[in-house]
């Protein structure tokens, strides 16, 4: 390829940037240099930076020439500055006026490209000049179909948004001293697909096929990957990607290892590097890029991608390789009860689960088991969903639960166990959710037949009365969930029929109306889950039409939008749970494709990774439940595939194990 680069700038528009001939010449020559890398030695790619030429147009008259442009200007480049543009078969149109920026691809005259002088960064030029290599847009996959440009692991990706970093001797001083770093962004490297899109990742040189692997017997491949670093050079060793086609029907998954230096030094700092998957077109120079998982590389990390179901588990890694297994997922019902768990205090557990007969069993941590590791106190009833238990202080348990006429049931311990259940009326197809702000108050909710929400309260008496409950409209596809985040305040959420998150609010009054419900987007597939570290802070979760975990944050606005979720990755077959130990601090927990358990936990960002999460361990059939009796202190439980109900506890490690269980015994639906 030979480049010319033409600066220009409008008769009647003065220039908004100050840098000179010299300063891009410098840009341009970073830009070859990273070509020259990721092309593996391919393109050497010959430039000329001519001198800033005022055109004899207008601004507005540019405007009106669009992506005609190129043709129009260049002969007037050439009698203007006195100079032969015929050797170059590529031109970067460079124009300086106050409301051009950003940068694009001519489409009519595809040998064009035009950027805006306010945008002049290596960044921008690498990612525009890859499509005249063959590159398309890094894409990303997510619930509601590819993200254009959503791939941060690729210079083809979105700029600001993917992970460049700061090219030092690009930065120009300002006339105050300071140092101008706004145009000395450059990279990342490519990523496996948009090289194969070049034509400088040849599979068969480079490349593991792990196509039969993944399609037969445990499906299941273990492979050694050199880092990629652009494109190796032909007759090179290096082993920089694995593939496999069919896993994704139609599509080439790609697997590539990314280590945090040259071109990708500005990778998130954790573990060696990271390992990505992208899907493409099985062609040789397909341009399809859809990444569908990322995880650091760091023994133990593991994702599972949002399409193909297919699990990366990383067992070493090092700045120069990695050795990772992939393995396609089997599906694992999850079909049993959850628990219910309540804490009234430190170092104090109530647990129930409905059992292989259908009524309600208890067990109790206070210092040991009781009545014994394995053992259940029976509690009568019989129950067609899960139960749902809360605490309003120290020695109060209230537990509820659907019986077999679809109406609610309620048993209290104050000291003892109230002698009977007692029927709370109504008609439910749901579980119910219950939440408590304070001593001698309860809100109790669930799915009435007509879908929509019913509540009753307690604080002193039953409200609206023993057996009614009062109507909160809307309705919904899954039980609600509810939080309380101080006295008089509640908030529930829930799935509607369109499969989007809708929120009410309790405070003084209910918001937005009795009946009304406020719209907060998404497209869910399970229950949702909520946790309040403190007032006026909300965090919900819920798992996507992709398989994958989705979180909202409320912190005096909805984060990331009112509509808008945050993806946390991951594939899952159980809804989520969630707790929080205090201010600042989040766990999350599901059961993953392979019917283990999954935790992701937030303190100042999200561990193991924002897209990455901790392998526990176990086989579950259950959804799990967790509660905090204070910090640094969480126990999970589920029911496993034995019927019974298993355990872990935290307590500045995992007890038993990382990936350990205490069995707790019994039988459970």
């Amino acid at each position: 390829m030979k480049l010319g680069v033409l600066l220009l700038s409008c008769t009647g528009s003065p220039r908004v940037t100050d840098f000179d001939r010299a300063w891009v010449h410098r840009v341009v020559g970073h830009v070859a240099g990273y070509f020259l890398e990721q092309s593996g030695g391919r393109v050497n790619m010959e430039f000329r930076v001519f001198d800033w030429f005022q055109l004899p147009h207008t601004g507005q008259e540019w405007n009106d020439l669009g992506f005609g442009a190129g043709p129009v200007v260049k002969p007037i480049v050439e009698a203007g500055l006195g100079v032969d543009l015929s050797p170059y078969d590529h031109f970067a149109l460079v124009i300086d006026k106050f409301d051009a920026m950003l940068a694009a691809v001519s489409p009519q005259h595809p040998s064009y490209v035009h950027v805006g002088a306010q945008s002049l960064d290596p960044a921008l030029l690498q990612h525009e000049m890859g499509h005249f290599f063959g590159a398309a847009h890094a894409n990303r996959d997510t619930p509601s179909g590819p993200e254009e440009y959503g791939d941060p692991y690729c210079v083809m990706g979105l700029e600001g948004g993917k992970f460049s970093f700061v090219h030092t001797p690009l930065n120009r001083s300002r006339p105050d001293g300071s140092i101008d770093v706004t145009l000395s962004d450059s990279g990342p490297g490519m990523a496996a697909s948009t090289l194969r899109a070049c034509g400088w990742l040849e599979l068969g040189q480079s490349g593991i096929d792990i196509s039969g692997q993944l399609a037969s017997g445990l499906r299941r491949a273990t492979v050694q990957l050199d880092a990629l670093r652009g494109g190796p050079a032909p007759g090179a060793g290096e082993k920089v990607c694995a593939y496999a086609d069919g896993v994704v029907p139609g599509q080439r998954l790609l697997l590539e290892f990314r280590s945090r230096d040259g071109w990708d030094r500005a990778l998130p700092q954790r573990g060696a590097g990271w390992i990505v998957a992208h899907l493409t077109g099985p062609g040789n120079r397909s341009a399809m890029s859809l990444q569908i998982g990322a995880v650091e590389a760091a023994p133990g990390a593991a994702v599972v991608t949002s399409k193909g179901a297919v699990q990366i588990s990383v067992s070493a890694a090092s700045a120069s390789a990695v050795t990772l297994t992939a393995e396609v997922m089997k599906p694992v019902p999850v079909n049993r009860a959850a628990p219910a768990v309540a804490s009234w205090s430190p170092n104090r557990l109530d647990l129930f689960g409905r059992g292989l007969d259908k009524s309600a069993f208890h067990k109790a941590w206070a210092n040991a088991w009781h009545p014994s590791s394995v053992n259940w106190e029976a509690l009568g009833g019989l129950f067609t969903t899960s139960l749902a238990v809360a605490s309003w202080g120290v020695n109060r348990l209230d537990l509820f639960g659907l019986g077999l006429d679809k109406a609610m049931y309620h048993r209290a311990w104050a000291a003892g166990w109230q002698p009977s259940w007692q029927s709370l009326g109504g008609q439910f197809v749901s579980v119910p959710s219950v939440a408590s702000w304070g001593p001698d108050r309860l809100d109790v909710f669930g799915l009435g037949l007509d879908q929509a929400v019913w509540h009753k309260a307690w604080a002193q008496r039953w409200y609206p009365s023993a057996d009614g409950w009062e109507t909160l409209g809307g309705k919904f596809i899954f039980p609600p969930a509810v939080v309380s985040w101080g006295a008089d305040r509640l908030d529930i959420f829930g799935v509607g029929l369109d499969k989007a998150m809708f929120h009410k609010a309790w405070g003084d009054g209910w918001f937005p109306s009795s009946s009304g419900w406020d719209f907060l987007g998404g497209g869910f597939t399970s229950p949702p889950a909520v946790c309040s570290w403190g007032p006026g802070r909300l965090d919900i979760f819920g798992i996507g039409l992709d398989g994958g975990m989705w979180h909202k944050a409320w912190a005096q606005g909805w984060f990331p939008s009112q509509e808008g979720w945050e993806p946390l990755g991951g594939r899952f077959l159980s809804p989520p749970a969630v707790a929080c130990w205090g201010s600042g601090r989040i766990d999350v927990f599901a059961v993953g494709l392979d019917g283990a358990m999954y935790h992701k936990a937030w303190a100042n960002g999200w561990y193991p990774s924002p897209a990455a999460w901790e392998p526990l361990g176990g086989i579950f059939a259950s959804p799990p439940a967790v509660v905090a009796w204070g910090p640094d202190r969480l126990d999970i439980f589920g029911v496993g595939k034995d019927f019974s109900i298993w355990h872990k506890a935290w307590d500045q490690r995992w007890h038993p194990s990382p990936s350990g269980w205490e069995p707790l015994g019994g039988g459970f639906l």
